[in-house]
């Protein structure tokens, strides 16, 4: 199978801190990972309920190679900058790691 990885981690994020955690990443993170050939992209998603609440940061990438540029040797440490760090209440050391096996969106 030759499908994208797909790179997931959870973390736990006060509910008021969620704009503000989005904001830094698409300000600070998401222009790095845009200049890593072989990055496909990035998904943000939040539980619907509770404070704290989860979140899952899912990013894609075309392979093992691309992704090693952004994690390191380590592909499934979390990585989590020090300016990001205080936004979470808690978070995974460790990613997981998936095959995308089918992607359909509608615009």
């Amino acid at each position: 199978m030759s499908g994208a990885i797909a790179r997931r981690w959870n973390g736990t994020v006060m509910r008021a801190d969620l704009d503000a955690w989005v904001g830094a990443f698409r300000d600070r993170v998401l222009p790095q990972m845009r200049g890593i050939d072989g990055w496909r992209g990035v998904s943000f998603l939040s539980e619907r309920e509770g404070d704290p609440c989860r979140v899952s940061v899912t990013t894609m990438w075309k392979d093992e190679a691309a992704l090693r540029k952004f994690s390191g040797d380590s592909l499934t440490m979390a990585v989590v900058p020090d300016f990001m760090a205080p936004f979470f209440v808690e978070y995974d050391a460790e990613a997981t790691l998936h095959t995308e096996l089918l992607v359909e969106t509608k615009q």
